[in-house]
């Protein structure tokens, strides 16, 4: 479990400065009836005024479903074309690996920034690391630019990092938290979870404990918070990552939040993981290894492999398993109601 006490102790605070934000709609029905982003600006706006950033909380994370790239990124970078690593030379890869695996001077910034302007992927997302204050001869303004080139390709661990980006830009930059860019942090958050991306999955765990109330009811937050954790758990474990099951959400141990939930708020927290895995179950079919590239897999930076056995351990809890042959999630029956 990662920074629960940081978490619980912002939601604390901004209760005790007695907040009064004015609480979300619950979700609508259908897609259809969701806000898009300029509605949802418009209707936000007015509501956050009063606020300073000390005071401003969230209540309730916004259906982003009718949320596009294009309300956050220029027509220009969404029709740019983009080179894949495995794409380039074999010869171009290594030198681009070298880059990679040293830390970046003037003269790796220089080449950083040749293949950047080329349109490969994995050099513009590099530029994520680098949003908080810039790298060597170029400023954060500049790294969160190829972000967001980078993020308008589509490539879920792009949209990724280009959260993990912004995120590190307003903190660097002292920008309130009523600033809707926090918003667009969430939402590129929000998409690489549904591609179940590890990273963005703790993201949206951090995120809304640091950001946002999810809901107001007395534990539904740690039902919610629950969520996150669980499915970045499960998420490490198909990564070969084992957790201590002593202090793991997933087996209802995980302090600050397993004090105050009972047996059926736990089993809820891992309803709603399962509902999420099995509702973007189709990034497990094609799972991509970085840099594994067919035609040269001794190459540097060769991808990994999965631990498909941790994984299925893992999914028992949620009363799931994935078939390794079929590439299906399948149900094996109901989440667990107690600590396995």
């Amino acid at each position: 479990m990662r920074l629960p006490l940081a978490c619980t102790f912002l939601a604390a605070l901004a209760l005790g400065l007695g907040c009064e934000n004015p609480a979300n709609d619950d979700l609508p029905a259908s897609p259809d009836t969701a806000l898009g982003w300029d509605e949802y600006v418009a209707k936000e706006r007015p509501l956050r005024e009063p606020y300073t950033w000390q005071r401003y909380y969230r209540q309730g994370l916004p259906d982003m479903r009718r949320w596009r790239p294009e309300d956050f990124l220029p027509a220009e970078y969404l029709r740019a074309e983009h080179v894949r690593f495995c794409e380039l030379p074999v010869n171009e890869r290594r030198a681009l690996s070298d880059v990679l695996s040293n830390s970046l001077d003037e003269e790796g910034a220089t080449a950083l920034r040749h293949y950047a302007e080329r349109g490969v992927l994995t050099a513009q997302t590099t530029y994520g690391a680098f949003c908080r204050a810039g790298g060597p001869g170029f400023s954060a303004d500049e790294a969160v630019d190829w972000a967001r080139r980078a993020g308008a390709s589509g490539d879920p661990d792009a949209m990724t990092k280009l959260g993990l980006c912004l995120d590190d830009y307003l903190e660097g930059h002292d920008v309130h938290t009523k600033s809707f860019l926090a918003d667009e942090i969430l939402y590129w958050h929000w998409r690489g979870a549904k591609y179940l991306q590890r990273r963005a999955l703790m993201a949206m765990f951090i995120f809304t404990g640091n950001q946002f109330y999810e809901y107001a009811e007395l534990g539904a937050n740690d039902i919610h918070a629950y969520k996150w954790d669980i499915l970045e758990e499960s998420i490490d474990a198909l990564h070969g990552i084992r957790h201590d099951p002593e202090t793991m959400s997933l087996t209802g141990k995980a302090y600050p939040y397993n004090a105050g939930m009972t047996p059926e708020q736990i089993a809820r927290s891992r309803e709603l993981a399962r509902g999420w895995l099995l509702e973007n179950a189709d990034s497990l079919k094609d799972l991509p290894l970085p840099f594994n590239c067919a035609d040269d897999p001794d190459a540097p930076y060769a991808g990994g492999s999965y631990d498909y056995a941790l994984f299925n351990e893992t999914l028992q809890v949620l009363g799931l398993h994935f078939d390794t042959a079929t590439r299906v999630l399948e149900i094996t029956g109901p989440v667990a109601t107690t600590p396995p």
